[in-house]
């Protein structure tokens, strides 16, 4: 109890990584040699301690995966969502993301919904990633959503007179997958960093602008395993490097030898064995048993 009521107290007392999740957190802590531990024992310790709620099993039929791309800069997907602040005004929040990378290239948020708003957001994208060069006419699949701000005599005819090949594609029409990796954002947004907190017009620029900054380069993607967007965008190699958990798994290893249940037949006794994990500038204290 002891060290559920520390572990509890020093999460409600550091904020720095209170939008992150468990896995994120996990990721972070591998990466600066905190602990030596798997995703899944990670997942263990913070539900029988409380840090994390457990979630209801749901069967949800298999659906078709999003598209992968296999380079930096070879899919993007746009995307609009919107958001209502404290003082009651609706804003729309546009975002480019880069399928490899997960990385968002581009955002803005506007109080309309608008195709003009659409196209400078797409411009400042291909400006950015694009250098013009006459000798190469690099290629781009643009996947987007159904509506109008993406769809329309602007879009069409910025895409005409670009110097990069783009392939615009309606999710769900053109191509037979959802435009997932752009929305997966919002919901980390809407969920983790703007839930529960007084979002305002007069800062809701502010809150997304911290927001995209910490998604890009401060928060371990999921789909990375323990790498940031951006690492991934600048070195793409990052993705073959696995965690190795070697020292925890031979130190399991060697206590299963040193005792088994089974040919003693009786139950092994049990220290109390803790562990640091740094989250933030707070230091958890894990306890787990480990046989005498």
């Amino acid at each position: 109890m002891f060290f559920k009521t520390r572990i509890i107290n020093l999460r409600e007392s550091n904020s720095k990584y209170a939008h992150w999740s468990a896995a994120a957190i996990w990721a972070k802590t591998i990466r600066h040699t905190d602990i030596s531990m798997s995703l899944a024992s990670w997942y263990r310790y913070a539900k029988a301690l409380g840090i994390t709620k457990s979630r209801a099993v749901k069967k949800v039929p298999k659906t078709r995966k999003s598209v992968r791309a296999s380079a930096v800069n070879e899919i993007w997907h746009m995307g609009v969502s919107h958001f209502k602040t404290e003082d009651n005004i609706k804003f729309y929040i546009y975002t480019v993301v880069d399928n490899f990378s997960r990385r968002i290239i581009r955002h803005q948020v506007s109080t309309v919904l608008s195709a003009k708003v659409r196209l400078n957001s797409l411009k400042e994208a291909i400006h950015a990633e694009f250098a013009v060069d006459l000798d190469n006419y690099p290629s781009l699949d643009l996947i987007v959503d159904g509506g109008s701000e993406n769809n329309n005599a602007s879009i069409h005819e910025f895409i005409k007179s670009c110097h990069v090949n783009i392939k615009k594609k309606v999710a769900l029409r053109d191509v037979v997958f959802s435009n997932s990796i752009v929305e997966a954002p919002y919901r980390i947004l809407k969920s983790r960093y703007f839930q529960n907190r007084p979002i305002l017009s007069t800062t809701i620029k502010q809150e997304l602008d911290f927001f995209v900054h910490d998604y890009n380069n401060n928060r371990p993607h999921y789909a990375h395993t323990l790498f940031t967007p951006n690492e991934v965008a600048q070195n793409p190699g990052l993705l073959n490097v696995k965690p190795t958990l070697q020292r925890i798994n031979r130190e399991r290893l060697e206590n299963n030898r040193a005792y088994c249940c089974k040919a003693n037949g009786k139950w092994p006794r049990f220290k109390i064995h803790t562990q640091k994990i740094v989250r933030g500038e707070s230091i958890f204290l894990l306890s787990s048993r480990m046989a005498l």
